[in-house]
């Protein structure tokens, strides 16, 4: 018993990192990423862990001064999802180079694992795709989500949700809406992202 209540209370006994400098995981986020930062947040906080948030300007080709800027060092990792709709490469670098110069800079920046969310849209960011071929992680959380794009789709439920019940007595939830996601797209989205980050 006194295992338990050590594993469950060590982040808290030796400290964990300042989300002010130095968190245990930086999201850099914007888009249907963004929105979610509170259940995002919530989330990883309920796994032990600190988190920072950068909300970048758009494009890729801009992130690389911002990631110059930040006064956050990372310990585990660093997520990031820029939107697919307007975070187009614009600058002289092709979007292969782009990705390695990103991918190395955070990588010796704070030496923490570069997590990639991708899939939220039905188009494609060649950008991310270079991100993978260069060695970082990519979540995709776009099987929980059902068919991306079609808002108010039932999909069934998991056991973490929070469920509506059809006329047949199926439960589903409602993952987007004329919004963007839902609290219960972002609960799955918040999930997927704590699995890739353990």
């Amino acid at each position: 018993m006194f295992a338990v209540v050590l594993y469950w209370w060590w982040p808290g006994l030796v400290g964990a990192g300042d989300p002010d400098t130095d968190p245990d995981v930086l999201v850099i986020a914007n888009g249907a990423i963004a929105d979610a930062r509170e259940v995002v947040s919530r989330r990883l906080r309920e796994e032990g862990f600190t988190v920072g948030w950068n909300t970048p300007g758009g494009a890729w080709c801009d992130l690389r001064s911002e990631i110059d800027a930040l006064d956050l060092n990372p310990s585990k990792a660093v997520v990031i999802f820029l939107d697919p709709l307007t975070s187009a490469s614009n600058c002289d670098l092709g979007d292969e180079l782009l990705a390695q110069r990103i991918l190395y800079q955070l990588q010796v920046r704070s030496g923490a694992r570069v997590i990639v969310v991708a899939g939220l849209d039905v188009q494609t960011d060649p950008v991310v795709n270079y991100l993978e071929s260069s060695g970082a992680t990519i979540i995709n959380p776009s099987p929980l989500l059902g068919k991306s794009g079609l808002t108010d789709e039932h999909v069934g439920c998991l056991w973490w949700d929070d469920c509506l019940i059809d006329a047949s007595g199926v439960g589903y939830i409602i993952v987007r809406d004329e919004n963007g996601l839902t609290v219960a797209g972002q609960q799955r989205v918040a999930r997927a992202i704590v699995a890739g980050v353990q």
